[in-house]
């Protein structure tokens, strides 16, 4: 249960005990078990996710770099939309979410889990993911601090920067991608994310 006296902490963890828990249970092997020790006002100290049906992991211990199964992990060095591989989620997929992105420049593969497509970015096993719908701090915040240490840019839509322990744990969406990436995205995406704005002060 949430309790405001975690904002006057100076560290706080963020778990999320189970990110896809419906896939989790389907034996889909995306499933992940994302935390995040939070340093207050400052930054990340502590991420980890572990995929326990496929006994995979990526972690990082301050000052060290990200790991994906215990080796340096790189971000994308792709510096154009073309044929990039973007991930999305995979219920939106079904539900017809990201046919407004069929005739986009990139490439777009439908899994689970928020926090491990994040990892996936973060060890330059894909370019880009990017939620234009509201996501909770517990979803994204290891998997943020995993990208942003790799040398990837994340943002909320507006374009300011991820941040966690925020009053309110619910934040706008998150766009997530290859350092070289980020202008582009961001410009393709605009006509999306003010849709996606106007739609939830509906």
């Amino acid at each position: 249960m949430d309790h405001y006296s975690r904002l006057g902490k100076k560290r706080v963890w963020v778990v999320d005990p189970l990110d896809g828990t419906r896939e989790f249970v389907w034996a889909y092997p995306s499933s992940a078990f994302p935390s995040d020790w939070w340093r207050t006002g400052g930054r990340w100290l502590v991420e980890s996710i572990i995929r326990p049906l496929k006994r995979s992991s990526l972690a990082r211990l301050l000052p060290a770099s990200v790991t994906y199964d215990g080796k340096p992990a790189h971000p994308s060095q792709r510096t154009s939309l073309d044929d990039a591989l973007v991930l999305a989620s995979r219920r939106e997929v079904k539900r017809g979410e990201w046919k407004q992105f069929e005739n986009a420049p990139f490439k777009i593969r439908a899994m689970d889990s928020v926090a491990y497509k994040l990892a996936l970015v973060s060890a330059g096993l894909a370019e880009i993911t990017f939620a234009l719908k509201p996501k909770n701090e517990w979803d994204v915040a290891a998997g943020a601090a995993l990208v942003q240490r790799a040398g990837n840019f994340v943002s909320t839509p507006d374009n300011t920067d991820l941040t966690a322990n925020n009053r309110s744990p619910l934040l706008s969406g998150l766009l997530a991608g290859g350092p070289h990436l980020k202008a582009e995205l961001f410009s393709v995406l605009e006509p999306h994310i003010q849709s996606a704005a106007a739609g939830t002060k509906k």
